[in-house]
């Protein structure tokens, strides 16, 4: 395998590192999803080939469907307590005021996006390509 896949799903992977779970089930299932990665990118011969291919395979909506899993997973629901739910009332009071710009979310939500590993590299890359191909000049 090329050593950019490895590094692609290595990245891919890592996403799971930053949860920490610990339920078995869960485990086996980043387990088995990390050998079809592997498997998955043993036919591939590049990375553009390999990320083309994967972002239109079923594999990528089990990937995908597994972070959410882990995530919901890992979040813990408690009570707050009542200065918690103070402090949370005051502070929609204030965000309701203060409200930025649907701009100004749209920046943090593609940012935050962007920080996901390969992911974001992914997105930097087709950008780049869209940029060039309207300075392409026809023939």
């Amino acid at each position: 395998m090329d050593d950019i896949i490895k590094q692609c799903i290595d990245g891919r992977m890592s996403v799971f590192n930053a949860y920490n779970p610990t339920d078995e089930k869960i485990l086996k299932k980043i387990e088995d999803l990390s050998k079809k990665m592997n498997e998955f990118g043993e036919g591939c011969k590049d990375a553009m080939e390999f990320n083309d291919k994967f972002m239109k395979s079923p594999l990528n909506e089990e990937y995908n469907n597994l972070i959410v899993e882990v995530a919901k997973g890992e979040v813990e629901i408690s009570k707050p307590s009542i200065g918690e739910a103070v402090a949370d009332r005051v502070g929609t009071s204030i965000r309701n005021e203060v409200m930025p710009s649907r701009a100004v979310r749209a920046d943090k939500r593609d940012q935050m996006i962007r920080d996901i590993p390969v992911v974001g590299d992914v997105m930097q890359g087709k950008q780049t390509f869209d940029l060039f191909k309207r300075f392409k000049k026809d023939k």
